[in-house]
């Protein structure tokens, strides 16, 4: 291994930091194409024709800087096992959570929703703040309501929090009057959602989350009452996110991350092929645990490699509208065709 502080040479030959001269003679010394004085000759020749117009000086500049190259180039030894006590530190500390060092790249916060924070300011005033007033003997027993929190500070506190220990990036999905960039999460139930996008971009948003999962309260018969319960998401949801994705590739320049039914490394592969710049991971998470980062990077990796993909960023948007071999498949007239064509199994 060869080493040569070429921007010093050149500048101590006067030709500033222009290192082109100064390396092409290094190349030919090394490089044993031609002999070394020959190589060195023609590279002077190729100066006094190429600078000879400008003057002596600038000649005379370039040749010093020829003759100074060879001086300044150094050998370095290169052992032939690794000498050295010191390791790099690990690209994720031990002392992160696990699905940290299962392979989680980021975390989204939950919502933050304006009920709640309307629910928390009443709530504060209805326990502390109602009976104030009511007799002469009760105010001075009651505190302040001021040294109770009320708003969005644990929630804020929170994201300090975890930006701090977690040691990847922490993202809001709700911001308001900020300066970092802002994602908005959508609804799949545009007519137009191409022309909504737009919009968004243009009021100056930096990323797309598609698609939102609204709560959905079911009903319960045998009780007559509404039934509360969390629904995880399945990989039948994920092709709402794909035919969206595939539509909005090229057609906008906002990050996109495919939300609601990613749960195997499949899933995950047919979202970057639609054109998802990441995928978020929800459901899986808390049927499997932090182990589902791992398993679902690693199953990725693998089926990209199988059909032919080295990286996300060769496959990303591979099936887009404007990509996929037959663009009509991504139209809404197949669904009509598919109608006409259906014979039942039965």
């Amino acid at each position: 291994m060869f080493v040569i502080d070429a921007a010093s040479v050149a500048e101590q030959a006067g030709l500033d930091r222009r290192i082109n001269t100064v390396m092409q003679v290094c190349f030919f010394a090394l490089a044993d194409i031609l002999p070394r004085d020959e190589a060195i000759a023609h590279i002077k020749e190729s100066i006094r024709q190429t600078w000879g117009r400008r003057g002596p000086e600038v000649v005379r500049r370039n040749v010093e800087a020829v003759d100074s190259a060879l001086d300044n180039l150094h050998e370095v030894p290169v052992p032939g096992s690794v000498t050295a006590t010191r390791t790099r530190p690990p690209r994720v500390p031990e002392h992160a959570p696990d699905f940290v060092q299962a392979g989680a790249g980021a975390v989204v916060m939950h919502s933050l929703f304006e009920e709640q924070l309307v629910a928390e300011q009443m709530a504060a005033h209805k326990f502390i703040d109602s009976r104030i007033n009511m007799d002469a003997e009760a105010r001075s027993f009651f505190p302040e309501s001021e040294i109770f929190e009320m708003g969005s500070g644990s929630y804020l506190q929170r994201l300090q929090q975890l930006k701090t220990e977690l040691g990847v990036p922490v993202i809001r999905s709700v911001v308001e009057q900020v300066s970092v960039p802002v994602s908005v999460k959508l609804s799949p139930f545009y007519s137009a959602l191409p022309a909504f996008v737009a919009g968004v971009e243009a009021a100056g948003a930096r990323g797309l989350v598609l698609f939102n999962r609204f709560y959905q309260p079911d009903i319960d018969l045998e009780q007559l009452a509404l039934s509360r319960e969390v629904v995880l998401s399945t990989s039948a949801e994920l092709p709402l996110r794909l035919h969206a994705m595939a539509r909005l590739y090229n057609r906008t320049g906002l990050d996109m991350a495919a939300s609601g039914g990613v749960h195997t490394g499949d899933d995950a592969a047919k979202a970057i092929l639609s054109g998802a710049t990441v995928v978020q991971l929800v459901s899986t998470v808390l049927q499997h645990g932090p182990a589902a980062f791992e398993r679902l990077g690693g199953e990725l990796t693998t089926r990209l490699a199988s059909i032919g993909y080295q990286s996300l960023q060769e496959a990303r948007g591979a099936l887009s509208l404007d990509n996929v071999p037959d663009a009509g498949t991504w139209e809404r007239l197949n669904y009509a065709r598919l109608l006409h064509g259906w014979q039942s199994s039965r």
